[in-house]
């Protein structure tokens, strides 16, 4: 799949200059993402977790938003975090959670939900967070 295969999901996605067609998104962004695009990636967790051109489901949302996030999608991290955060479509997590949206650093509502996170869930979860941290920065060398 070539750029132009990652153009046209992008336009079904967006509806720029089609109409927007999620699951023709949803086909697109699948048949590219293995290639390893982050773009593509995120947009296809992003997908996943809204219910968009797809039935919603968050495993599948946290696969391809990882997946970006370890090429450095800034969005994944805030997607992956606000996933943790309560239960749904994940079971919640909150030193996942405090760990993504910790990578959010310039994100001021990612803060806000932080600062919830620390009250509700005490250094216990700041230390799993750390911990959290130190397993996604071996994986990543």
């Amino acid at each position: 799949m070539g750029s132009a295969s990652v153009r046209l999901a992008l336009i079904h996605h967006h509806g720029r200059g089609l109409a927007r067609d999620y699951a023709a998104a949803v086909r697109r962004h699948a048949a590219t993402a293995e290639t390893g695009l982050a773009e593509v990636q995120f947009n296809l967790g992003y997908l996943h977790e809204r219910g968009l051109g797809v039935k919603k489901n968050g495993s599948q949302a946290v696969v391809w938003c990882r997946r970006a996030a370890l090429q450095g999608i800034a969005e994944s991290y805030r997607s992956l975090g606000m996933l943790f955060t309560k239960d749904g479509l994940v079971e919640r997590n909150d030193a996942k959670a405090l760990f993504w949206l910790s990578l959010s650093e310039d994100d001021p509502q990612a803060q806000q939900v932080i600062k919830i996170l620390r009250k509700r869930s005490g250094d216990a979860a700041l230390r799993a967070a750390q911990k959290v941290r130190d397993e996604w920065k071996a994986k990543q060398r």
